[in-house]
Parts: structure tokens; sequence; C-alpha cells
């Protein structure tokens, strides 16, 4: 429970104690409200009804404009956290932007953020279309297509293809197909290693969305 939720269950008691400490007052034939009662009832209602629009106030903002802390976690890495400027129809952000603690890349941290369709839309029945991009930091003589097979462990190897993005001339990037998703792999200017991976998403809406990146 929120303490704005406390305050205002307070407050409701307070009231109640009140009007049944006084009903004496209520009862009594011919007998008036005093000034300072009325002040006193005015005021707490009032306080109460503002307390109580105050925190669907809140919510609904929170609910419109959510907060995915993509401030705090820039502040927290030494290289530039990119974000779509674009998503699909329908799709929209599912994940705040958080570090994960698993070697990727050669490193053993990145920032990872998840985009799906609403949770509306999961509740009606329809099928989740999960993207997830993950980041990090990599050295300029990184290449992907070796990392990709190098960490691949099974017997076929994964579909790898060297794609354009126009966003990104002249840097490395890359469309892997086959096995349980499709990722599209670039390496920004600034050496930022991203992925883009799905099992449901097209490959058409994956490279829109890394081209996309900001």
């Amino acid at each position: 429970m929120s303490l704005t939720q406390i305050i205002t269950f307070i407050f409701w008691i307070a009231l109640f104690i009140f009007l049944f400490v006084s009903k004496k007052n209520f009862t009594l034939p011919d007998t008036k409200l005093s000034k300072k009662t009325v002040i006193f009832l005015v005021l707490v209602s009032i306080f109460v009804l503002g307390i109580n629009i105050s925190i669907f106030g809140v919510a609904y903002f929170k609910a419109y404009h959510p907060n995915y802390e993509y401030d705090k976690i820039s502040q927290q890495t030494s290289y530039h956290v990119y974000q779509p400027s674009y998503l699909p129809p329908g799709i929209e952000q599912a994940s705040k932007f958080y570090v994960e603690k698993k070697e990727f890349a050669g490193n053993k941290s990145s920032v990872r953020s998840a985009y799906d369709i609403p949770i509306s839309s999961i509740a009606k029945g329809l099928k989740p279309i999960i993207t997830v991009i993950t980041q990090t930091q990599v050295d300029s003589s990184f290449d992907i297509k070796n990392y990709v097979l190098s960490t691949y462990k099974g017997d076929n190897p994964p579909n790898i293809q060297p794609i354009t993005l126009p966003n990104f001339p002249n840097r490395q990037a890359y469309l892997q197909t086959g096995g349980f998703a499709k990722t599209v792999y670039v390496i920004a200017t600034d050496n930022v290693f991203i992925s883009i991976a799905s099992p449901k998403e097209t490959e058409e809406n994956l490279q829109k969305i890394a081209n996309s990146l900001r």
C-alpha cells in the first residue's frame, strides 16, 4: 500500500470516529452544527477528495507516460544507449531498460529492453510478438559474423547474411535466420554492438527497427 493510500485510509477512519463521537449533535432536535464543526468537515472532505484526485491523476499519468528508466540506465553506462524511433503497428515497449549481468559480445553486462503487443491484447487471446534489443560496447576490431558463429553450439550453423541499413552506412549489419529466433545485428558508429531478436516478428520489421535506432 502506498503512502497516499495509507494517509487516505487514516483520514477516512478519523472522519468516521469524529462523526461517531459527535452523533448526539446530529440527533438532538433543533441542534445545529457549530461553525468549527462545519469548517472541519469541509476541510477534511476537501483534503480527502484532493488526495483521491491526486492518486487518480498520478495513476493516469503513469499509464500514458510510463517511465522506462532510459535516463537512469544511460547514466550507468559509459556508452550511448540506443532506442528505436520506429515500432511495428500494435507494438509498444514492454519492459524498462535494464542491465543484464550476463556475458554478451565479450562483456560481462549489457543493456536490454523488450517490446511486444499490449497486455490487453494478450488477455484477448492474441499471441505475443516479443522483440528484445540487447546492446553493449565493443572494440573496433569486433566481427559480428565470427562472434555469432563462435557462440553457436549446434551441428548446423545459423544462416547469417549481410544487410544494408541506410542509417548505418558502411557499418557491419547482418540478418540471422533459422533456429528459435530471427536476429538483426548492427554495430553503430560509436562501436555499440546491438542485436534485435524476435521469434515471431518479420525480418522486414526487425530491419526497420534496427534502422530506426537513435
